[in-house]
């Protein structure tokens, strides 16, 4: 369900970025057609990442930035890790935590085998690069960030298709202390791990369907989820389908049938 809402909103979110990139850079218009493609090509995501991290030093006054330089030899991946590695804390100071992860998630990827959720997060790169580059970011602090952590985490749940990284992604984006608390990522990350049955994700996808976390309430998708949850041994989603089936919330009160899952 997630994937067509995300492939769908993600040609919407590339016509506008092509519209606003026309005139202040049509090197961006141009390369931004090749995330419609049904296979996006890894190097062409990369290419762009490469655009990005090169004109954000270069608006940091980087005037040494011609040490790094491409080299013919290398990929585009081994060059924009290794600008990303050079610069890696102006770049702290300049980009917000989220975007900063990204950028590293996608330059470390080594292969696709799903592209929708790797173009819905260069979209968000992108979008934030031409909106909102000039407002004032808070420093970074080392001790708040395990971006390697994540980036193994990100590869995994991408390249490999993972359920257990991609949940650990879900929870990750869903954790509302920290600044990255992003529901609709967390949202796609959750659903991609309970496709593979991951009793966590369809847990969490209860929530977030009973809680209008990030989509609409509906109580009898939520009972979907718990459903599948609980058939797998999972106690909490047992008990909120005990809840559901005594408040008679998305099916019809049933106390007998709330007493065998508690």
């Amino acid at each position: 369900m997630y994937e067509q809402i995300l492939a769908k909103r993600n040609k919407e979110r590339i016509n506008t970025l092509q519209s606003l990139t026309q005139t202040q850079d049509p090197w961006f218009a141009q390369n931004i057609k090749l995330l419609t493609l049904a296979e996006v090509n890894l190097t062409a995501l990369q290419r762009i990442l490469y655009q990005v991290v090169r004109g954000l030093l270069k608006e940091q006054q980087q005037r040494h930035l011609q040490i790094v330089h491409t080299v013919q030899s290398q990929s585009i991946q081994e060059n924009v890790l290794t600008l990303l590695a050079e610069y890696d804390d102006v770049l702290r100071d300049a980009i917000p935590q989220p975007i900063y992860i990204l950028i590293w998630q996608i330059s470390s990827l080594e292969k696709l085998k799903n592209s929708i959720e790797v173009v819905d997060d260069v979209l968000d790169i992108v979008e934030w690069y031409f909106r909102h580059q000039e407002e004032q970011v808070a420093i970074l602090d080392e001790e708040e960030l395990d971006h390697e952590l994540i980036i193994d985490l990100y590869k995994e749940a991408v390249e490999e298709q993972d359920g257990d990284a991609q949940y650990q992604l879900g929870e990750y984006y869903n954790s509302r202390e920290g600044k990255h608390f992003q529901p609709e990522k967390s949202l796609k990350w959750f659903e991609l791990a309970a496709a593979q049955g991951n009793a966590d994700a369809q847990y969490m996808l209860g929530n977030f369907c009973f809680g209008g976390i990030g989509v609409e309430e509906n109580y009898s998708l939520a009972f979907s989820y718990y459903e599948k949850a609980a058939l797998q041994g999972h106690a909490d989603a047992a008990n909120n389908l005990a809840d559901m089936y005594f408040n008679g919330e998305g099916v019809p009160t049933n106390y007998t049938l709330a007493k065998k899952m508690v």
